[in-house]
């Protein structure tokens, strides 16, 4: 997840959910990130203008996925007219993520959470 935070050494005028120097400098290159890059939340007032259009610069600057988390159904809606489609980059890198997901997967045992949930609370108590 990008933070909407200006590193001034990395680039001093965006924050790294809108920098493309951010991202693909440093995230994707330096760091070798290659899983889902997704923005923190567009409507959390810490961004300066509308979620659509901030959006589509996280896109650009190079975030596979956006948050936006007010729960208002016409923001979302007018957010989802101005946001691009997923590319098709962002989409082998959400299938590869989904893919490790599903190999890592495990059935729970209801006895052992459980037996787990009784032993913390013991322990509290």
């Amino acid at each position: 997840m990008t933070a909407h935070i200006v590193y001034e050494a990395l680039d001093p005028d965006l924050p790294a959910t809108l920098s493309p120097r951010v991202i693909g400098q440093v995230i994707r290159r330096a760091i070798g990130f290659e899983g889902i890059l997704v923005s923190d939340d567009l409507c959390m007032k810490a961004l300066r203008g509308d979620p659509g259009s901030l959006a589509v610069q996280s896109i650009a600057a190079g975030c596979d996925l956006v948050l936006h988390c007010n729960g208002v159904l016409a923001d979302t809606a007018a957010l989802l007219e101005e946001c691009p489609m997923l590319d098709d980059r962002a989409a082998e890198r959400l299938a590869a993520t989904r893919a490790r997901v599903l190999a890592a997967r495990r059935a729970l045992d209801p006895t052992l959470l459980l037996a787990e949930r009784d032993a913390q609370l013991a322990a509290a108590a």
